[in-house]
């Protein structure tokens, strides 16, 4: 009984990564993709938050929010882009 537990819940797992949220969005505009929800969110905007950009997302390109979070003055998400790439955009830059 506890292994077929185990087995849903990592079948459960990997369809959150694979699924996510299951909401698509589009790059609005040229986006920095970057490791962390903080450097998306400040980086440019406070000198205290490194700019931890992984690349770039183009302008119209379709991304998978796999799940985001709020801060005090920001909404993050975590996405993954077509190529496989993982990282960090603020959701007000997506469109649905």
């Amino acid at each position: 009984m506890i292994l077929l537990l185990v087995g849903v819940s990592a079948g459960l797992a990997l369809a959150y990564v694979f699924w996510g949220y299951g909401w698509k969005g589009v790059a609005g505009n040229d986006l920095s993709l970057h490791k962390t929800e903080l450097s998306a969110a400040y980086s440019g905007f406070s000198s205290r938050v490194p700019a931890e950009a992984t690349g770039v997302i183009l302008r119209g390109q379709e991304v998978d929010v796999l799940y985001d979070l709020y801060g005090k003055d920001y909404w993050a998400c975590y996405i993954r882009t077509a190529d496989g790439r993982f990282g960090w955009v603020l959701c007000t830059d997506l469109q649905d």
